[in-house]
């Protein structure tokens, strides 16, 4: 049972992080286009 509990929080974790890695990403590139 633990396993059921547990894997979820896992892939929430690696989507949490994909998003955050997404999101610096676009920060990034619009940061490098903004500056000259």
């Amino acid at each position: 049972m633990p396993l059921t509990i547990r894997t979820p929080s896992f892939l929430l974790l690696w989507f949490a992080v994909a998003v955050l890695a997404v999101a610096g990403g676009v920060l990034l590139t619009l940061l490098a286009r903004a500056t000259p």
